[in-house]
């Protein structure tokens, strides 16, 4: 159930995504169905589209500002999505960590005058910020549980031994795998 509601999530933010960039439903929505069918095989049962959606959500909300000035500081927002940037981080380290670099740190690229460098400073800080609140929590979480080492066993220096990329559909076909196994993917 939780990985269909996070496939129609992401299916979801696609099309309004496509719909700020393409002004046009029906194109976006031949779009959205054509990334659904390239979509479909490679949904398998991992955190890498938990990420995505991390990210289509963080897009949603730039694009939402796409005709104003780059370099508009809203700091409960910019901080919010920095929240999620970081949560970007604690799900998928590599992936969540460029995230969260080209949120923080794509607005330095409208910097013209001296105003923009503090403005752009600002916007920086609080995203930052943001992003540092879910980290901060994690390892607080680690370090109480003394679970610190355990996780950079499992996810530094383990990261060339774990692969868990079983697809919904290989899971349900193949017969080595419980019943039990084949009645979760399909919840």
């Amino acid at each position: 159930i939780l990985g269909a509601v996070l496939a129609t999530a992401i299916l979801m933010i696609v099309y309004i995504v496509l719909n700020k960039l393409i002004n046009n439903k029906y194109l976006n929505f031949f779009i959205t169905l054509l990334f659904c069918m390239c979509f479909i095989p490679f949904f398998t049962l991992d955190y890498n589209f938990l990420v995505l959606l991390f990210a289509l959500i963080i897009l949603n909300y730039e694009l939402k500002y796409k005709n104003e000035k780059l370099l508009k500081l809203n700091i409960k927002k910019d901080f919010m999505f920095g929240i999620l940037a970081g949560l970007a981080i604690i799900t998928k380290q590599s992936t969540g960590l460029l995230i969260a670099v080209a949120y923080v740190g794509y607005k330095w690229l409208a910097i013209r005058s001296k105003d923009d460098l503090v403005t752009a400073f600002k916007i920086s800080l609080s995203r930052g910020l943001g992003v540092l609140v879910p980290i901060i929590v994690f390892c607080t979480y680690l370090f109480i549980s003394n679970s610190f080492n355990d996780f950079l066993n499992f996810c530094v220096f383990g990261v060339s031994e774990f692969n868990n990329s079983i697809s919904y559909f290989r899971l349900l076909e193949a017969s080595q795998y419980d019943i039990n196994i084949k009645i979760l993917a399909v919840m």
